[in-house]
């Protein structure tokens, strides 16, 4: 059973990253644009102290002025660390500079900066290649965000994902370790 769904996700990956590969920079643009505005005026952005977003590869939804708009209004901002087997932690930064290329070649803190606290994360943008009707993600296969929210407290930590609306599937194939987010905004 297990195999099947690894190969049913494989299969949805790479039809996403066709479908992400023909978008044009116009699409791309407007729906980065969209996603920015619709993330800094919703209220659980506007409320949250601490925030731990993603740091934007290639034609991934963009985040870097979310990062300097959280940091400019004197959010706690951090970013994720990547380490063997899965394993994310959030570190904090004072400015996008702090990351450099890590694992994966994604930028990321150094390993010195501060760690966040788990129990004080208020808000966690998650990223995927795409989202379903049920708030399910299609990540890249690695399994860090899904290790990374089973160690929240989900009553305090709200996770929004954000998204292409092209990229809004009605169903993801999933295994029983898979999260959803509590909600998905979509540009």
């Amino acid at each position: 059973m297990a195999a099947n769904i690894k190969l049913k996700k494989q299969a949805f990956r790479e039809q996403v990253f066709a479908e992400i590969a023909a978008f044009s920079e116009d699409e791309i643009a407007a729906s980065d644009n969209a996603v920015f505005e619709r993330l800094i005026s919703h209220p659980r952005y506007k409320a949250a102290e601490c925030v731990m977003f993603y740091y934007s590869v290639n034609r991934e939804v963009e985040t870097h002025r979310a990062i300097e708009h959280a940091l400019a209004s004197g959010k706690t901002t951090a970013l994720p660390l990547s380490y063997p087997k899965g394993i994310m932690k959030p570190k904090i930064i004072a400015s996008l500079s702090d990351a450099k290329p890590g694992r994966y070649g994604i930028p990321a803190p150094d390993e010195t900066a501060q760690e966040l606290p788990l129990s004080e994360l208020d808000l966690v943008i998650v990223p995927a290649l795409a989202f379903d009707k049920n708030n399910y993600r299609l990540g890249y296969g690695g399994g860090y965000y899904d290790r990374f929210v089973v160690r929240l407290d989900r009553r305090k930590t709200y996770l929004l994902g954000i998204g292409r609306r092209e990229l809004l599937l009605p169903k993801v194939p999933r295994d029983r370790h898979d999260c959803s987010v509590d909600e998905v905004i979509l540009g």
